[in-house]
């Protein structure tokens, strides 16, 4: 499988500036999650949880695209000792998870540039990226930080994705071929423990069909 050959579909364009759509939506992202029953962080930390204990000290984690804090609010709600770092490229939604208490470090920067964060080397137990990928089309670098610089030895990563061919696609979205990607991470010396799809994970605000997406979880080395 060729690299560029991973991502193979684009349905829209908010994926051309996703910094510039999340801070304009930022004050009622969170209504609209609602409104469209954005399920994704719900039930990727319930899966995770079947790979790795969330309840274990410390619990350093590293949550890539946090929006408005969804995911690290899910594991807080397990572990309120986890400390977990929310990495943002739009300034409004950091803001907005900044205000929930649940992060003991936000940033905002460009997710596609690890060097840029200044993050800590094989640090992070566990990086999750909840509606992450949809927006991205560095795949190659977004892994290669992940498995070959933040993640601790042995470390587990979880994110969804969309994946090409969809037949219940979303809206404004990048759509990834599901072997491509789990091959980048291979090449990298990652375990795949699981690639599942979620049949529903939310609703296409346009036409009101279910979105499907996988769950991908993998080791780092």
């Amino acid at each position: 499988m060729n690299l560029a050959q991973v991502e193979t579909t684009a349905v829209g364009t908010t994926f051309l500036n996703p910094t510039a759509h999340f801070n304009k939506g930022a004050d009622r992202y969170d209504q609209g999650c609602e409104k469209v029953k954005w399920l994704a962080p719900t039930l990727l930390v319930h899966k995770l949880q079947q790979f790795i204990d969330l309840k274990v000290t410390p619990l350093h984690v590293l949550d890539l695209g946090t929006g408005t804090a969804a995911v690290a609010t899910a594991i807080i709600g397990i572990n309120p000792e986890a400390e977990i770092t929310g990495v943002d490229s739009s300034v409004r939604m950091l803001e907005k998870a900044l205000e929930k208490n649940v992060l003991r470090q936000g940033i905002c920067g460009d997710l596609e540039d690890f060097n840029g964060l200044k993050l800590p080397r094989n640090h992070f137990n566990l990086i999750v990226a909840s509606g992450v990928f949809d927006f991205i089309r560095k795949t190659p670098q977004l892994s290669e930080g992940i498995v070959g610089a933040l993640a601790k030895p042995g470390g587990i990563f979880a994110f969804t994705y969309e994946p090409a061919g969809n037949a219940n696609p979303g809206v404004n979205t990048l759509q990834h071929d599901s072997e491509g990607l789990k091959n980048m991470f291979r090449r990298r010396g990652a375990v795949i423990l699981a690639d599942e799809p979620v049949p529903h994970i939310w609703e296409n605000y346009k036409n009101n069909n279910p979105v499907t997406n996988h769950i991908l979880i993998g080791r780092a080395p």
